[in-house]
């Protein structure tokens, strides 16, 4: 249901709207919008000093993992929703979920979807599998671009057992320094991508499995 706003919980440029819908369903008490769900990273928790584990909300236990000088900030002030959101530096910080293949690999369904906050300009991968930043090396990838002066635009990489990755843009542009919601789908045939729960216009055809891969 409607809840009243957090004023709390926005940037300062940023006004609150007159009512969220938030998605208890993903919580760990409940199953209905976690069916294959592989892992959730709401940055609740920090990322332990020193390196460690990260938890997985999903309660999947595809747990992330940091070293020492790769963890990101923990930062409660300029959050999109809860208590707090991870800050990357843009040059080391990561989270690592290890392979995945078992719960992704060779599958031809997937999602990927994250909240972002973009400081700055140039190309991000936000959440991706690759073993190198070569586009035919990618399993898959949800990151953004530069798309003008202060805007940017979703950039996407899926490679299958029947296609070489490839970069694939969104039309969609949003602001920097501002809250904004990613997605991509795919469903075994064509790549969609979201912006703020917008279906952009530009949809590509895809076909086959994601590709077996042990790089995390």
């Amino acid at each position: 249901p409607p809840i009243d706003p957090v004023g709390i919980g926005y940037s300062p440029f940023e006004t609150p709207p007159a009512a969220r819908i938030l998605a208890s369903e993903l919580s760990s008490s409940s199953t209905a919008l976690r069916t294959n769900l592989v892992s959730l990273m709401d940055g609740n928790s920090p990322a332990p000093v020193g390196g460690g584990t990260i938890l997985d909300s999903s309660g999947n236990g595809q747990h992330g993992t940091v070293a020492n000088n790769q963890a990101p900030d923990h930062e409660t002030a300029n959050r999109r929703t809860g208590t707090g959101s991870f800050f990357f530096d843009g040059s080391d910080d990561k989270i690592t979920l290890g392979d995945l293949d078992a719960a992704i690999g060779g599958q031809d369904k997937l999602t990927l979807s994250t909240w972002v906050y973009r400081e700055g300009t140039g190309q991000e991968k936000l959440i991706c599998k690759s073993s190198s930043a070569n586009n035919a090396d990618h399993v898959f990838s949800l990151g953004v671009i530069d798309a003008g002066v202060g805007q940017a635009k979703l950039r996407m990489h899926l490679g299958t057992d029947s296609m070489v990755a490839t970069a694939m843009d969104g039309s969609i542009t949003f602001p920097n320094q501002e809250w904004t919601h990613l997605a991509m789908t795919y469903d075994g045939n064509e790549l969609r991508s979201y912006v703020n729960g917008e279906l952009d216009s530009n949809v590509f055809s895809v076909n086959g499995t994601i590709k077996l891969s042990t790089e995390q």
